[in-house]
């Protein structure tokens, strides 16, 4: 799937026109985006359905994704260059606890999408806590799915499923309610589930890989959420999880192949957030390679897999088993026995950190936390507080000596040891941390980024209100992203970033 949340112009939404006009969107008379993020936008269109990729996947909540692809792909059609059986589009909707605000998202949405004739998949966005769950079936007149429903008797939209960042067992409830068609998860393998990550999925593991089974048996599409950038940042890989990897295959193709693989993780699709025609480049390696074809790969696959379990077992003191054992009994985000602290989640980091040197990744996550942190009211109770959260569930210590209260780690095996994994967690990666390691020691430790495939920042910028402000008013100057400086720059740099694994293509041919 060809992800549309890196390549539009602005986080702005499309319908706040005083903040947005640089030059009038292609061959449409809709508000403003610049030309070339558009025709980016169309190239890396173009690309996806070259190599096969003929699923595209945006939101409302993406600024001015939506607006972007209906004229891309309207434009396309007019032409004569697709037709619209040519491709699948998904667009989500935020839940609401009013129907009239999701009523009105909705006629947001088809306003723009109804030059297409339907909308192919249609997701509840963010469907995360029980009160999700809540709003969806239970919410008396506002609930959301008996109108979801009439979009489906009406022909506007042909599939419901719904997106997730939650918890395992409100994920597996809305599964089993049968009244979904697909689901889009976070489930990345060997790399965890995000911030499903060493929660307890109800039946006695952690985790989604239940989840995905569960909706594999109901006959469900699994979309499996930023599986490279959520399953480790692996377009900028450490040097330990590079050399853990070996010489044969690269971070991202170990990924793609992993989920793909029936026997491993069982995805019917990947999403790959592309912000420009060539983010698709190293999927694609793996079948122009003819590596899919090759039982070889498979089997290599799969070997390598054992060996990064065996390795997160490893760091979580050794023998087979030893994460499932070291998150026995660790509380999910919601508990309110933790007052909020994402203990599972950061134990998930710490384990990511010592098995695989997922510093940048983990980094990115803990600032996360730490912005949760900022937005506890200590005047509320810790079920206020949980209410409160949308798709970044969780928060950090407060300082490194908050403790996790003992009531919420009852159930582990081994209290004392999850506090000191938290708090050296927090002092290698916390804003105000006592052992924040320095470049020379990452270097060492392997925790160092072998290469990045990144090389420039993605048209819309940070997501943070100053930013996309910033953005807006200085008609991109400040904020934004996109290139900015001449293309062949560019195309110095993605030669080097890449040639670590054209090598390793080169060596598979000989």
């Amino acid at each position: 799937t060809c992800g549309g949340m890196r390549l539009q112009e602005t986080w702005c939404p499309d319908n706040l026109p005083f903040l947005g006009s640089r030059t009038p969107i292609i061959g449409f008379g809709m508000s403003a985006i610049s030309s070339s993020c558009q025709q980016n936008l169309i190239a890396t269109i173009r690309k996806a359905l070259s190599i096969g990729i003929n699923h595209f996947e945006t939101a409302r909540f993406y600024g001015t994704s939506e607006m972007q692809f209906a004229a891309a792909l309207k434009s396309m059609i007019a032409s004569g260059e697709i037709s619209r059986k040519d491709f699948v589009l998904q667009t989500k909707l935020i839940l609401k606890g009013s129907i009239k605000e999701f009523q009105d998202q909705w006629n947001s949405s088809w306003s723009l999408f109804s030059i297409l004739g339907h909308i192919d998949l249609l997701s509840l966005h963010g469907l995360n806590f029980e009160y999700h769950y809540k709003w969806t079936f239970e919410n008396g007149k506002d609930s959301l799915m008996p109108f979801v429903q009439s979009l489906v008797a009406k022909g506007f939209v042909h599939h419901l499923g719904f997106s997730t960042h939650g918890m395992p067992q409100v994920v597996a409830k809305a599964i089993s309610s049968g009244a979904f068609s697909y689901v889009n998860i976070h489930s990345h393998g060997v790399f965890g589930d995000y911030h499903g990550s060493g929660c307890p999925d109800g039946v006695g593991g952690f985790g989604h890989r239940h989840n995905v089974s569960l909706a594999r048996e109901m006959d469900m599409g699994v979309f499996i959420i930023s599986p490279f950038d959520k399953g480790g940042k692996l377009y900028q890989p450490s040097t330990l999880l590079q050399r853990y990897l070996g010489p044969d295959i690269t971070p991202i193709e170990f990924q793609a192949s992993y989920q793909w693989n029936k026997d491993l993780g069982d995805a019917n699709t990947i999403v790959i957030g592309a912000a420009k025609p060539s983010d698709f480049d190293e999927v694609a390696s793996i079948f122009e390679r003819g590596l899919w074809e090759d039982p070889a790969h498979h089997l290599l696959v799969a070997d390598i897999a054992k060996a990064l379990q065996a390795r997160l077992d490893e760091v979580c003191g050794g023998g087979e088993g030893a994460l499932r054992r070291l998150y026995e009994g660790l509380p999910d985000l919601t508990d309110p026995r933790a007052n909020g602290i994402a203990v599972a989640h950061v134990v998930w980091m710490w384990v990511l950190l010592k098995a695989f040197g997922l510093y940048d990744f983990c980094l990115e996550r803990f600032v996360n936390l730490e912005a949760a942190s900022k937005q506890w009211k200590a005047d509320k109770s810790a079920e206020q507080n949980i209410e409160a959260w949308t798709f970044n569930p969780g928060r950090a210590p407060l300082s490194a000596s908050e403790e996790i209260p003992a009531e919420c780690l009852k159930d582990c095996p081994d209290p004392d040891r999850i506090r000191a994994i938290v708090k050296e967690c927090y002092s290698w990666l916390a804003a105000d941390g006592s052992a924040k390691p320095s470049l020379a020691q990452r270097q060492e430790w392997g925790w160092d980024a072998a290469y990045s495939l990144t090389t420039w920042p993605d048209y819309p910028g940070p997501v943070n209100v100053g930013a996309i402000i910033s953005q807006r008013l200085t008609m991109g100057l400040m904020g934004g992203g996109g290139p900015k400086k001449a293309s062949s720059d560019y195309r110095k740099e993605a030669q080097v970033t890449r040639k670590f694994w054209k090598d390793v293509a080169m060596r598979s041919k000989k």
